[in-house]
């Protein structure tokens, strides 16, 4: 691909180069030697993107200069065509060695105004962060995103809203109501009426089917039925944050974490709610090579023990117990997995394994996310500006559209050659076979609570039992309250999140 009119037809993708915010790799980003990628192509008199170029390029620096020169003189003639095209070009190279006489990292050009994004890969079972990506080049910038960004999830929080419905006792069958929705914080502040991506409404929708297409309608229904106190308590025993407000909007993701963290709260859904802590030092060795620090939570009977005539096979033991309800992580677990295959990111489909997801996109496109996990590997995946504004007109740019796919082609890479790994089900649930809105699945539930059994009553949800705030200063019929009544800011359209 050598012509930027080629790479004007590309759907819109973000590549994070090698760099050194993380000494390994994510994954092998490039199958050719030079590769043409641009930000948010339109057409030839709409170009608001950035044009990148990058090569894994060991040539002589000659050679690069060449490549560079000929980007230059293209993305000139582009600028012809479109006065909003004209930036300037600026060139990072990534390990350059002038001694070296050679690139041992990939160069790029990009234009002046560029977007920037993070990427975490981890141990789902140990928390160990296998790779990082805080940006886009470690030399034009040390800001580290995937750690010192705090940003608003949107969507990628409502799995946690949905595991709190799931403590309360709903199940993924209950039923929702996916219509307009308004809600008073009382003492005069302006009245909440959230929307969802595309302004459309379902109706009523199961809460597995409503978790799959994000539908916020739902979710603020749920939150309120449920009990921001509990949304907040989740959000805090996960690691999301530490000190989350209980403000019935924060239950879109309206509040702000990192993508570290989220990536470490998508690690323990994954692996059952076992306790992890995000760690870069596997292990601390003194002077005499013995060990002062592990961070293995596990332990290992047998392992490098001398071979006897009938040796044990060696033993994993885990030690740790789910500090929250398996069942109800489980039956998360299994919901998020429709989102990969049926929901928002069912592009990934095509990896064909399971995949916990969940895509997630601010207001306005500010913020855009993907999280993935497996039972061994998750990753997560975090698009923005670091001024926070629109990554595209119209709200055209979501979770699904940019970040999604750069999980797919990380998890190409990470799972080539590998078997599928299956989420294992927790003791306490029950697997069904359940016809709803998006097909006939196989679905876990709680013995007792699966449709078609003896007493079973679906649990249709309008928001209107439960509490949304702890505090004791809450007007009658009115939602949460600010410490001495004073004035938050109106919340309009998608309440800063869809």
């Amino acid at each position: 691909m050598d012509s930027v009119d080629d790479i004007l037809q590309l759907k819109p993708t973000l590549v994070i180069g090698s760099v050194p915010y993380k000494q390994e790799t994510v994954a092998k980003l490039l199958e050719h030697p030079l590769n043409f990628l641009a930000m948010n192509p339109r057409t030839l008199s709409d170009i608001e993107a950035d044009i990148r170029l990058l090569g894994g390029l060991t040539q002589h620096s000659a050679a690069a200069s060449r490549l560079i020169r000929r980007m230059q003189s293209e993305f000139a003639a582009i600028s012809k065509k479109s006065r909003r095209a004209k930036r300037r070009v600026r060139v990072y190279c990534e390990a350059w060695n002038p001694a070296w006489t050679t690139f041992t990292g990939p160069c790029v050009a990009v234009a002046s105004i560029v977007f920037e994004g993070g990427v975490v890969v981890m141990d789902t079972q140990t928390g160990r962060v296998l790779a990082m990506s805080g940006g886009w080049s470690y030399g034009r910038s040390q800001f580290n995103r995937a750690v010192q960004a705090a940003r608003q999830p949107g969507s990628a929080f409502k799995p946690f809203v949905y595991l709190a419905a799931m403590d309360a006792g709903l199940t993924p069958a209950s039923i929702g109501q996916d219509e307009p929705f308004s809600y008073d914080p009382g003492r005069g502040q302006p009245v909440w009426s959230p929307k969802n991506y595309g302004g459309d409404y379902m109706g009523p929708m199961t809460l597995q089917r409503a978790l799959e297409l994000s539908r916020n309608l739902v979710t603020v229904r749920v939150a309120q039925q449920v009990g921001m106190k509990k949304v907040a308590e989740v959000a805090k025993e996960f690691g999301v944050t530490d000190n989350m407000a209980t403000y019935l909007p924060l239950a879109l993701g309206a509040g702000e974490t990192t993508l570290l963290r989220l990536t470490m709260a998508y690690a323990m859904l994954a692996n059952g709610a076992l306790e992890i802590t995000p760690s870069l030092v596997d292990r601390v060795q003194d002077r005499n090579g013995q060990t002062v620090y592990r961070h293995e939570p596990r332990a290992c009977t047998g392992c490098g023990e001398q071979a006897a005539k009938s040796p044990a096979p060696p033993e994993i033991v885990d030690p740790r117990k789910p500090f929250h309800d398996p069942a109800s992580v489980g039956q998360i677990a299994h919901m998020l997995q429709g989102v990969t295959t049926r929901g928002t990111a069912a592009q990934l489909a095509v990896l064909g394994r399971p995949i916990m997801g969940k895509t997630g996109t601010t207001n306005d496109a500010r913020d855009n996310w993907f999280m993935g996990a497996t039972p061994d590997i998750t990753v997560g995946i975090f698009v923005g500006f670091d001024e926070p504004r629109t990554l595209g007109p119209g709200n055209m740019e979501t979770g699904s559209g940019n970040a999604a796919p750069i999980y797919e082609r990380i998890a190409r890479e990470v799972f080539k050659g590998k078997a599928p790994t299956p989420f294992r089900i927790p003791p306490g649930l029950r697997l069904v076979k359940w016809s709803y809105e998006g097909g006939t699945i196989d679905e876990v539930f709680k013995p007792g609570t699966e449709p078609g059994a003896e007493g079973y009553n679906p649990v249709t949800i309008d928001g209107s039992t439960g509490t949304s705030s702890n505090s004791s200063t809450d007007v009658p019929g009115a939602g949460p309250q600010q410490a001495g009544g004073a004035k938050r800011p109106g919340l309009s359209g998608t309440g800063e999140t869809y």
